[in-house]
């Protein structure tokens, strides 16, 4: 698709990455809509971080082109291109543990209002969004604790919350389920399919493949540093090449 369709948000185009005489993404070509929840999938070893790392300026690629909005963001840096509408969530929840889950996410409001007037047609203020994310994500329970205070499933919905208030145009999720229990994981499926879909495109790598195909329009299915194929949930489960690269294991559940 071209940068300039007003359906496409994110464009990768040949993107390769190397480091030193290792190449770890060799030529990823692939695009995603606004409101599109897009997943990626791959072993271990696939690329998939790496994938993200550039795609949100931590890396910039060694060739080819990336696009947000129809604007090259391939060697931007990462604070620009969240100006530009584009956030994550890291493996790791990062957040500060001494505040308490509503300062968290009035930190990210606050900041979204400084950088972001241009995309919000809206007068809310930080606090009144904060009130919003905390009903959104059912935060408001904790809004007086201290983030290092409470489970890690929980801290897992705080990040999320916080990535939103931001309010990007896109969200891209690294393994957001990790530590999660059952419960937690489709409150999160629930989550991704109600609310915030309507909001924003959204970009996740994760390993659950309930979550993957329980979400995702499209499925990017990386592997050697290359996409191996990509497609909707059932033309994806049920291609020859993707149960091979997996070894079968991914759609055993």
């Amino acid at each position: 698709m071209s940068d300039t369709s007003a359906s496409v948000l994110l464009t990768v185009r040949d993107v390769r990455k190397s480091f030193g005489n290792h190449e770890v993404l060799r030529g990823v070509t692939t695009s995603i809509g606004a409101n599109e929840v897009r997943a990626v999938i791959g072993p271990n070893g696939a690329g998939k971080t790496t994938f993200i790392n550039v795609v949100t300026g931590i890396y910039a690629p060694t060739s080819g082109r990336v696009s947000l909005a129809g604007r090259d963001i391939s060697r931007a840096a990462p604070h620009s291109i969240v100006r530009e509408g584009m956030a994550r969530t890291y493996q790791i929840a990062s957040l500060y543990p001494s505040l308490t889950v509503a300062e968290n996410i009035v930190v990210a409001c606050r900041a979204a209002s400084k950088f972001s007037k241009a995309r919000m047609t809206d007068a809310i203020s930080p606090r009144e969004y904060r009130d919003r994310m905390l009903e959104l994500f059912n935060l408001t329970r904790l809004a007086g604790r201290q983030v290092a205070e409470i489970s890690h499933g929980d801290q897992r919905l705080v990040e999320l919350a916080v990535t939103a208030s931001l309010r990007p145009r896109l969200m891209l999720l690294d393994e957001p389920t990790a530590g999660m229990s059952p419960a937690e994981t489709q409150q999160f499926i629930e989550l991704i399919n109600t609310r915030l879909r309507s909001s924003c495109a959204i970009m996740l790598v994760e390993h659950d493949m309930k979550v993957v195909m329980g979400t995702a329009d499209t499925i990017t299915v990386l592997a050697n540093g290359a996409v191996l194929a990509e497609g909707g949930p059932d033309s994806i489960r049920n291609n020859a090449k993707v149960q091979e690269a997996y070894l079968g294991s991914a759609f055993a559940h």
